[in-house]
């Protein structure tokens, strides 16, 4: 990106005003270069200074493309999909200067190279539009030290002030009284590091295997450790993905429902958090897949549908619901996800031969039940 900016300046298609708002925002330099976390990457900065240097053919000092690369770092933004998944980078000066909160009252979106801002509560006139910069479900000294050591301040939000996360204690008394600090600390760092060595794992069968891991570390503390606290929410979720990609499908699946009730209307309580939406239409395509594999006849499929007596039209029908009437504050009524997500609705009102909208409030509250039963049986 460093490179890119050089050849638009170098060739004087950078409107003037773009580049000073650029040139506006902080490097950070000083702190890179005093940090000691920070010291590979300011060792990195000069290297890839001096190649876009090289590269360019600009003029430049090599003082200003270093300030540049260190803007970058710091002011860049992650271009995602309507999923949230990592797509690259996104450097938008405007969008670069909101400023971080534990608990922010806007979050991004991105529709093809559109850049959004979507509200997660009314915001009054005159109110500042605060975004978070990293994981704010994460405890309050892991967030501190991932705003220290890559952006160079200590939050002082409402939530960190107060010794909060999302809303509640960062320790709850109960918690705090069934273990004490130092066995706490090292209980999640532990769950923290199971998960980070799962990702690194190429087979799906060992990375599976360490998050079961993790998980059971919590299991004597479940009636005081909730599943929605990190790192125990971070491994169920890292499960359904390598689940997802070792053809585990119950397994993503049961664990898509934990999430469902037990930790999204905890971590993102708006129903229409993008997040949380997005969650609910990863459930729907698992359900979706699960129900044409019972069709085939695959056994560990259909020896799951028999055990809870799950009706996945009706669930199909139900989730679907939900992600429509959520996606216009989420990702926005004419995106191209919300466009996904409502041609899907009417394709299985067509397969449905007209029945899904005669579907009863009464047969999903009975369908909700048995989904409920499934997390139930996970969790413990």
């Amino acid at each position: 990106m460093v490179v890119q900016l050089l050849l638009l300046r170098k060739a004087s298609t950078l409107p003037n005003s773009d580049w000073e708002a650029f040139m506006k925002l902080q490097h950070h330099l000083d702190d890179f270069e005093k940090s000691v976390e920070s010291q590979t990457t300011q060792e990195s900065i000069q290297l890839m200074s001096k190649a876009a240097k090289e590269y360019s053919g600009t003029q430049e000092q090599l003082d200003l493309i270093e300030s540049m690369t260190g803007r970058l770092l710091i002011n860049t933004l992650t271009l995602v999909a309507p999923t949230y998944e990592p797509l690259g980078l996104c450097l938008d000066p405007v969008a670069a200067l909101m400023n971080h909160s534990c608990n922010p009252n806007a979050v991004v979106s991105f529709n093809g190279s559109c850049l959004s801002i979507r509200a997660l509560s009314p915001i009054p006139k005159d109110t500042e539009i605060m975004i978070s910069y990293i994981d704010i479900t994460n405890p309050i000294p892991m967030r501190q030290t991932e705003l220290q050591t890559r952006y160079f301040f200590t939050c002082v939000c409402p939530e960190c002030a107060n010794g909060n996360t999302l809303g509640k204690p960062d320790i709850p008394s109960t918690l705090a009284a069934a273990l004490p600090p130092l066995k706490l600390q090292e209980l999640e760092s532990k769950g923290f590091g199971l998960r980070f060595d799962a990702q690194q794992k190429a087979s799906t069968t060992d990375a599976l295997a360490l998050l079961d891991e993790g998980l059971a570390l919590f299991a004597p503390y479940k009636t005081v450790y909730p599943i929605y606290r990190q790192p125990r929410a971070h491994l169920v979720q890292k499960s359904i993905l390598i689940a997802l990609n070792a053809g585990r499908w119950v397994k993503a699946f049961t664990h898509s429902v934990v999430v469902y009730f037990h930790i999204d209307p905890i971590l993102f309580p708006q129903p229409y958090h993008p997040l949380r939406v997005v969650h609910k239409w990863i459930l729907v395509k698992l359900m979706q897949h699960l129900s044409a594999l019972w069709m085939e006849g695959e056994p560990s499929v259909q020896a799951f549908a028999e055990k809870y007596e799950l009706n996945f039209a009706v669930v199909i029908w139900g989730l679907l619901q939900e992600v429509v009437g959520n996606v216009g504050k989420s990702h926005g009524e004419d995106s191209r996800f919300g466009a996904t997500v409502k041609r899907k609705l009417e394709e299985f009102k067509v397969d449905m031969g007209g029945l899904a909208e005669e579907i009863e409030k009464a047969e999903l509250a009975s369908e909700w039940k048995k989904l409920r039963k499934v997390a139930a049986d996970v969790v413990k």
